[in-house]
């Protein structure tokens, strides 16, 4: 088609006998020029100049002695003066011209031609039958390439420059290969394409650049029904120049034909962004609006960023997401403090009852239990000798014992018992508190419990309740009292109201109808278990009931289970992770349990890359310090050390090392603080906002340590990342609460606007050094 917009119908068409034609639909389609080469052979490309409409460049088929690649003026005729193509001329008479403006390409077929969108359109590229890439500039006025390269092992059967950026060109052949090229690189000693684009085994059929979008390639391969995008953008045309292979890009987008019938032929829309033209084998046209892919990003905080078009949208994190929940904890300081976690769990009965259990952990671990962090599996592990009630069928041992103080310190004594009831009575949990009773065996406290109340059911479930020792005074109870029970056990809706009933009327040693009451609290359940189960049953419940924890993840079970390393624990916590993704409550019970186990040191690392990306960095440091402090085995080593900027010995050596200073006396052995450098006597640098030095404060002594009050945080060093100054931590905060520039005269970096904190505090982005006594 005819570039220019004064001349929208005109058609520029190569016949097989290498003639240009030149049809205006605007009257009825007839042929209203024609161009004759001297030697008849096919035409295989013709390429209308962007630039200068009336020029038209014709590839024909290779002949010995003659140029293949003609270049012809539509507005002129033989031997005639130029005239300008216009409706006038171009209806006026069929005219024909058999002399080109320009004759190129002597000896060599011509398979693919395209012109240089720049200004002066007298730009040619060429690519031949002998897969050569020629580059022709007309103004020269000669017959010789400017350029040329070898573009592909067989003829160059298309060639397309890209709109948006002239100076990259693509090329395909027979091998399916599409090359992307610079033109500022062709003709140089090694010729190398920027980007190679394996389109597919099949036969190319078409490319086209994206008129609207820079960087985008599409390919069409023959008989597919699937229009393939690429997106080069990301390349850089001068990173392979030295190398003998290319950059080999992937798919970006693909366009399918719905009913998979293949695609002839597609264009782009010249202006409207993401429309393309499609032509079918069945010669149906689509107009088809391409979507592009939506890319998205995660935040570290639950945050979710993501591209619709060309605009950029970010939604908040969902309410209730695990990520915003650990973060929220995180910053009010979640850790391994189990006074404080348990007044952050204040409503969460699940978390209340994980650190209640620990805290009961680090009391037996502080009194010299070396296995407080089993669990009653392993407490149960080996009958010892145990004695039973006769009358009240209750067993007896110091390892069931043992056992049910893991689950709860209510169990510990029958007074702890009577106090955790009287909790539970002001609590208002008057069902739990009856069935603790029932189930210690204390009758009057559970009638007691239920009579206080005004609500019917209690007043029914009393005067059964009540029923119970007449009838336990022989042998069977009364068949009318069990009926009666078993009645209106089935029409209560409290689990421990149906666990009473159970018990009460339950004929089998395994006391079935009261264990599967899964709604029961698991310590509860335990407790009736180690009460009243014969040890074979009492293990085949713990073993069963273990498993079912197990797999779903329940924090509960680690009474059951413990904190062991390859224990059964491990694998309760990886299904709690896999189910909720609660890296942090998984982290902090491995700090707790102190294990080596790589399970936990996994999860702890995790925990903490995580308050790295949430920028928290006073609470990783306190994290940290805690980790420490649980053992010599979580103590982290130092990573920073300072050393004399002039000679490089190291200033922490000197602390701890052995002084060279005897005239100090006693008083070397209580303190030190260097002024200077003890190797070479140089000053240590001074603070930019006092300027007084930078003292190192520290011992001489190895294993002693100086408290916080001796060594505050605020005289520690603080520095710029980027611009290297610092100074004292207390001074720098003050600094930049009134600046955002250094406080060095002539330093014009803005240090406290390079990272704010997480959460909008105004921080500099420093590293702060705290010089002590310790050990590296």
């Amino acid at each position: 088609m005819c570039p220019d917009p004064a001349q929208p119908l005109v058609l520029a068409a190569g016949s097989g006998n290498g003639k240009l034609a030149l049809v205006n639909f605007a009257s009825d389609g007839k042929i209203m020029k024609e161009f004759v080469p001297k030697c008849s052979r096919a035409c295989n490309a013709v390429a209308w100049s962007p630039a200068q409409p009336a020029l038209v460049a014709v590839g024909l088929n290779k002949l010995r002695q003659d140029c293949s690649t003609l270049v012809w003026d539509i507005n002129s005729c033989s031997g005639a003066e130029a005239e300008a193509v216009s409706n006038t001329s171009l209806a006026r008479r069929h005219e024909s011209s058999s002399t080109p403006l320009y004759n190129l390409g002597n000896c060599e077929g011509a398979a693919s031609l395209c012109w240089s969108p720049d200004s002066y359109g007298q730009t040619l590229l060429v690519g031949t039958t002998y897969k050569w890439m020629r580059v022709y500039d007309l103004r020269t006025g000669g017959t010789s390439p400017t350029k040329a390269a070898i573009a592909h092992s067989k003829q160059v059967c298309g060639m397309c420059l890209d709109p948006l950026d002239g100076r990259r060109v693509a090329t395909f052949s027979e091998d399916g290969f599409v090359k992307v090229w610079d033109m500022r690189m062709i003709n140089s000693t090694k010729t190398t394409p920027v980007s190679i684009v394996n389109a597919g085994p099949s036969k190319i059929r078409q490319i086209s650049w994206c008129p609207t979008r820079a960087g985008v390639l599409t390919t069409h391969c023959e008989g597919s029904p699937n229009i393939v995008m690429w997106n080069l953008s990301s390349n850089n045309p001068t990173q392979v120049h030295d190398s003998d292979e290319a950059a080999t890009v992937q798919p970006w987008q693909e366009h399918a034909e719905p009913c998979g019938e293949p695609y002839v032929s597609f264009d782009w829309h010249p202006s409207i962004e993401n429309r393309m033209l499609m032509l079918t084998g069945t010669d149906q046209l689509q107009d088809t609006l391409l979507r592009r892919p939506m890319a998205l990003s995660w935040a570290a905080d639950g945050s979710l960023a993501y591209s619709c078009e060309r605009s950029l949208n970010c939604l908040g994190p969902p309410a209730g997401d695990i990520v915003v929940e650990m973060l929220r904890l995180a910053r009010m300081g979640y850790g391994v403090d189990t006074k404080r976690n348990l007044d952050m769990m204040a409503g969460n009965t699940t978390m209340e009852e994980l650190w209640r259990w620990i805290a009961r952990i680090q009391m037996r671990v502080q009194s010299g239990d070396a296995n407080a962090w089993n669990g009653v599996m392993e407490v149960l592990a080996g009958q010892e000798a145990e004695s039973a009630d006769e009358n009240t069928k209750v067993l007896t041992s110091s390892q069931r014992s043992r056992a049910m103080s893991l689950c709860s310190a209510h169990f510990e004594s029958a007074e702890a018992t009577r106090l955790w009831v009287d909790e539970l009575l002001q609590e208002s949990q008057i069902e739990r508190a009856a069935m603790v009773s029932l189930f210690h065996l204390d009758l009057d406290t559970a009638l007691r419990c239920l009579q206080h109340q005004e609500q019917k059911d209690y007043a029914v479930v009393a005067m059964a309740l009540s029923g119970y020792p007449q009838a336990s005074r022989s042998s069977e109870p009364s068949k009318l009292w069990f009926d009666t029970c078993s009645h209106l056990a089935a029409r209560l809706e409290h689990p421990c109201l149906r666990a009473m009933f159970a018990f009460l009327t339950s004929n089998e040693p395994q006391y079935r109808e009261v264990l599967k009451e899964t709604q029961l609290p698991l310590e509860d359940r335990i407790t009736f278990a180690c009460c009243f189960l014969p040890y074979e049953q009492l293990l085949e419940y713990i073993s069963d009931l273990s498993g079912s924890l197990i797999q779903a993840g329940d924090l509960g079970g680690l009474q059951v289970t413990g904190v062991a390393p390859d224990g059964p624990g491990i694998e309760l916590l990886r299904h709690y992770v896999d189910r909720t993704c609660d890296i942090q409550t998984a982290a902090m019970v491995s700090a707790m349990a102190a294990q080596s186990d790589q399970h936990y040191k996994k999860w702890i690392t995790l925990y903490r890359d995580f308050m790295d990306q949430w920028q928290l960095w006073h609470q990783r440091a306190k994290l940290d310090i805690a980790l420490a402090a649980l053992g010599p085995s979580k103590q982290v080593q130092p990573q920073i050390y300072a050393k004399c900027y002039f000679c490089s010995s190291s200033l922490t050596q000197a602390m701890n090392g052995p002084t060279s200073m005897p005239s100090m006396g006693k008083m070397a052995e209580i303190s030190m603080r260097l002024m200077c450098c003890p190797n070479c006597g140089k000053p240590l640098p001074k603070c930019a906002v006092c300027c007084l030095p930078l003292t190192y404060e520290g011992s001489p002594s190895s294993g002693a340590r100086s408290s916080a009050a001796d060594c505050p945080m605020q005289a520690s060093m603080t520095w710029c990342q980027q611009c290297k100054h610092g100074g004292h931590s207390v001074h720098l905060h003050q600094w930049f609460k009134r600046h955002n520039e250094c406080p060095v005269a002539g330093c014009n970096c803005p240090c406290n606007m390079l990272d704010n904190c997480h959460g909008g505090s105004n921080s500099p982005k420093v590293h702060g050094l705290r010089h002590s006594n310790s050990n590296p």
